[in-house]
């Protein structure tokens, strides 16, 4: 089944929905997010729940780049993810502030 998602864009990290279930089969839902910026390359340390996990766990991952827990709406932002290859890391999909290019970010957690 190929659902198309939807999530309401922040105007702060905009999370970005994949338009394939397949490629970003779980998504992941932002509790808090903290980040930093060095030399300018951004990570963010984030407290998130994977909807995979049947115990609804809160996970703490550090993300490459600027992820960010709350939308306009006041709502967790949600972002399209997917299990990396290598253990304990996830691949987020989300837009760049301020332009409309979608990257994937790494999440390790």
């Amino acid at each position: 089944m190929l659902a198309v998602l939807l999530f309401s864009a922040s105007l702060l990290g905009e999370p970005q929905a994949s338009s394939s279930d397949a490629a970003y089969p779980i998504t992941l839902t932002v509790i808090s997010a903290q980040r930093t910026s060095h030399l300018g390359y951004t990570t963010t340390q984030i407290i998130g729940i994977l909807s995979d996990d049947p115990q609804k766990q809160q996970l703490h991952m550090a993300c490459e780049g600027g992820v960010y827990s709350r939308g306009p709406d006041g709502k967790a932002n949600v972002y399209a993810a997917r299990h990396s290859s290598k253990p304990n890391q996830i691949k987020i999909q989300g837009r760049e502030l301020g332009t409309d290019k979608i990257s994937e970010h790494t999440c390790k957690h």
